[in-house]
């Protein structure tokens, strides 16, 4: 039986498959097998993928469309005790999954091992800036606080226990028309499961794809998306009989607070409204809930979102990463 179950949904990436599965088969343990899912390509994706003549290395087909779907027939055909998603365009360094398992092994009783990512422009590989996991250096409730909001790392960045993925908490085939499907699979996960950090920076994470399904730059969709795994995010706390903490109304509150600068800046007026409208909630209710209150929500309470946003993001202007808290 394999270590590690790589699985890569496949939807149009031709360009891009063989390098990532060239990035696998160069791994530096040899204990591996990689499930390649076909999820409706109209390019020579499949063929590509099909063309490596590997034992390890199988392709499947996803009878609905979707990231999700396809990562969960992966799932379903997965033998590995561990779980890596790594999606069709991105690259894993030799030694990432030897670097990984190596945090597991000296965390037995961890379920997921987190480590750094590298990001890189399509065209200008060695050009890359280094992301770390949210919180990393911090306690496991304040990412359960942040990851409400924010998917905490790139997805080939973290291996997962394949035992803890029981069917509620598989890949959210419901958001598979959206976008940040990936935070409500999360956030999930770790409000029900242990995390441990690995200092390696072996997933190599590739932005500006000009056919990337993830298009941070596009307000209307992004919006929309992040909107829906908010809204999955407060149902699965809702079912468990639990309220969003201070730290998660927070979160939320910076999360729509970038929503509604992105919007405003692409004069998408309505999408503001509704974005800055949603901050201001959270903001009530992360001030209303106790605990202790930052000197920036106390500036946003007396200065009032708007105002705040403005001189913020006209002093230092947009964030690094749209997206991520700040």
């Amino acid at each position: 039986m394999p270590t590690v179950s790589i699985i890569t949904a496949l939807h149009n990436k031709g360009a891009y498959i063989v390098e990532t599965i060239r990035s696998v088969l160069a791994q530096t343990i040899p204990d591996w097998e990689m499930l390649v899912v076909e999820n409706g390509s109209t390019d020579e994706g499949p063929q590509l993928a099909a063309s490596f003549h590997n034992e390890r290395i199988r392709l499947l087909v996803s009878p609905r469309l979707g990231p999700s779907a396809a990562r969960n027939v992966g799932l379903n055909e997965a033998r590995g005790k561990w779980l890596l998603f790594l999606d069709a365009d991105d690259l894993i360094a030799p030694d990432h999954l030897e670097g990984l398992l190596a945090k597991a092994s000296e965390h037995p009783d961890t379920q997921i091992i987190a480590g750094c990512w590298q990001e890189f422009s399509d065209g200008s590989p060695s050009n890359t800036q280094l992301c770390q996991p949210f919180c990393a250096k911090q306690s496991l409730e304040n990412l359960r606080d942040a990851c409400i909001a924010f998917a905490p790392w790139a997805i080939h960045a973290a291996i997962i226990d394949r035992l803890i993925l029981e069917p509620r908490l598989r890949w959210p085939e419901e958001l598979d028309q959206q976008l940040a499907e990936d935070s409500h699979f999360w956030f999930r996960l770790i409000m029900e499961h242990t995390v441990s950090y690995s200092d390696k920076r072996g997933a190599l994470y590739r932005v500006h794809t000009a056919n990337r399904r993830n298009k941070v730059g596009e307000i209307v969709p992004w919006y929309h998306g992040n909107d829906n795994a908010v809204a999955a995010n407060l149902r699965y706390l809702e079912q468990r009989g639990l309220r969003p903490t201070v730290g998660q109304c927070e979160n939320l509150m910076r999360l729509y607070s970038e929503l509604y600068w992105q919007a405003r800046s692409q004069q998408q007026s309505s999408i503001a409204n509704d974005a800055r409208v949603k901050a201001e909630h959270w903001l009530r209710a992360s001030c209303q809930r106790g605990g202790t209150i930052s000197w920036t929500l106390r500036a946003r309470r007396f200065l009032g979102l708007r105002l705040y946003l403005a001189i913020r993001y006209g002093l230092l202007g947009k964030p690094a990463h749209w997206g991520k808290p700040s």
